[in-house]
């Protein structure tokens, strides 16, 4: 027969337990798919821009990561993807896209946070994308790997990636894993 003094002990143990293992499942399990519709709020011509978009990335179990951003006007295609681990449920994404525009492809960059892995929000970058260029060779877009970084340290790559696009505006986007 137990003591009760174990039985206490064990309860006070599952107690303490429990907030952490409810924990451990908001880490989301590969492989995985995150879909969403969204919204891009921007400045053109001194008046605020709309537009709507559905975006879309698969992480397999690998952690390899493909996706893409649609819009009425074409497609983005997901180049490079950054994460940050999950704090409180909010964790960071940095995510390269690359438009299928053929004469002026652009390099979007889309970093921002996702709140209990439903709300994606943050802001858009965007340059001129250069096949060759230093920025595109930095980030060595196409390399489908997640990386991960924190928020006190980004690649100097990516900071370099920021530092040469221009803010285009904020972006929301509602979704969640599939």
């Amino acid at each position: 027969m137990v003591s009760t003094k174990w039985f206490r002990y064990g309860i006070l143990a599952l107690f303490l337990a429990a907030p952490f293992s409810a924990l451990a499942q908001d880490e989301p399990q590969l492989p995985l798919t995150w879909e969403g519709e969204g919204v891009t709020w921007y400045i053109e011509d001194g008046e605020i821009g709309k537009d709507n978009f559905d975006i879309s990335f698969k992480i397999d179990s690998d952690g390899w990561v493909t996706g893409k951003a649609t819009t009425d006007e074409g497609t983005a295609k997901l180049q490079r993807f950054y994460y940050t681990t999950q704090d409180n449920g909010v964790r960071m994404i940095v995510i390269a896209l690359v438009s299928d525009d053929e004469d002026a492809p652009l390099l979007f960059l889309m970093k921002g946070k996702v709140i209990q892995g439903k709300l994606f929000v943050g802001e858009v970058y965007a340059k001129a994308y250069e096949k060759d260029g230093k920025v595109e060779s930095d980030l060595y877009l196409g390399s489908n790997s997640a990386v991960e970084i924190t928020e006190e340290y980004m690649p100097s790559s990516l900071k370099s990636a920021f530092w040469n696009s221009k803010l285009l505006g904020g972006f929301k986007v509602e979704g969640g894993i599939k």
